[in-house]
């Protein structure tokens, strides 16, 4: 199973996963800023299996049963983004191609 070689790619096994290591190294849920970047439909899938849109009602419904409020979003149609986050303010950049 491709979630076991990389648990990352999938939300429903991902998100749990990096939640889990930033709680290891200390973090506080009540400190976190959390931003959804991502979520878009392969051009090839003409919006037959809404793949994009399945992944973030997934990661939705994941951070409200954790109550886990998300901070903004990026999410959607079928740009391919880069994403930095830069740790010390908080900030992310997203660059859309």
């Amino acid at each position: 199973q491709k979630a076991n070689h990389n648990p990352y790619i999938f939300v429903d096994t991902g998100a749990i996963k990096l939640f889990d290591a930033v709680y290891a190294k200390g973090c506080q849920k009540n400190r976190l800023i959390v931003n959804a970047v991502g979520c878009s439909e392969t051009s090839h899938e003409d919006g037959i299996y809404k793949i994009g849109e399945r992944n973030f009602s997934l990661l939705n419904k994941l951070l409200w049963k954790n109550d886990i409020i998300l901070e903004s979003e990026h999410i959607g149609d079928n740009s391919m983004r880069s994403v930095h986050f830069y740790l010390s303010s908080g900030e992310i950049s997203i660059k859309t191609y």
